[in-house]
């Protein structure tokens, strides 16, 4: 189970800015497994709310989105570094703790490359990922690359790999899901993206209507070139 493996290994390396299982209680396990319900269960911090909340109630100021951008940036750093891409970046998945820093959460779609013991393996940063299996889709944050299966050159193919088409992505994934996730807390409202299900091309249109929309709202120039560079990025 990926959730449980991310989980583990960032009990070993925490970070500030990623959501932490509290280390008092004793000799129990913050996640266990249990016979009865044959589910797992997992203990977390607590914490004051998500973006979604304040999405709600109509978005933040710049400063605080320049805040969230750079504490998310640096959380999804310190994911990547440890072998772990999160696929399902969202205004949900970042929380906000009592001292108003963000905390990324929510796990469960998570791509966890094995054998990662330390921060900073070269042979995880850009490395390219051949997934046949889906996850759970969140419209529009996913990255196209994550929803949208490609041919692949046969010649290129990992082992593992014996199909012609696969899911081709890196951790650039998670800036692009963060760049709408940007866009959405900015305005208090999602991108509308038009059947991003079935046509890798909606997402260059729903990309120009956010361009638009920064440009008609005077938004400030160094959180357009942000949103713009991450979401193009993958």
């Amino acid at each position: 189970m990926a959730e449980v493996q991310a989980l583990k290994r960032l009990q070993l390396h925490p970070y500030r800015f990623v959501a932490e299982q509290p280390t008092d209680l004793g000799s129990y396990d913050p996640i266990w497994w249990c016979n009865k319900t044959e589910s797992v269960y997992m203990v977390f911090t607590q914490y004051s709310c998500d973006l979604f909340v304040p999405l709600e109630l109509g978005g933040f100021k710049s400063d605080q989105v320049r805040k969230i951008a750079v504490q998310t940036v640096q959380g999804l750093h310190h994911l990547h570094s440890l072998g772990i891409i999160h696929r399902d970046i969202k205004p949900d998945n970042i929380l906000i703790d009592f001292d108003g820093n963000c905390r990324i959460t929510d796990f469960g779609g998570a791509y966890v490359f094995p054998d990662v013991d330390e921060p900073d393996s070269p042979s995880v940063i850009g490395k390219i990922i051949y997934d046949l299996s889906a996850t759970g889709f969140t419209y529009p944050y996913y990255a196209p690359e994550v929803v949208h299966k490609c041919e692949v050159d046969e010649s290129h193919l990992p082992d593992y790999v014996d199909r012609m088409t696969a899911y081709i992505f890196n951790e650039r994934a998670d800036f692009f899901s963060l760049g709408v996730t940007i866009y959405s807390i900015l305005f208090g409202q999602i991108p509308e993206g038009h059947d991003l299900a079935h046509d890798p091309h909606a997402y260059a249109e729903m990309y120009d209507m956010m361009q638009r929309q920064m440009y008609l709202k005077n938004i400030s120039y160094d959180i357009q070139e942000f949103i713009s560079r991450v979401s193009l990025s993958s």
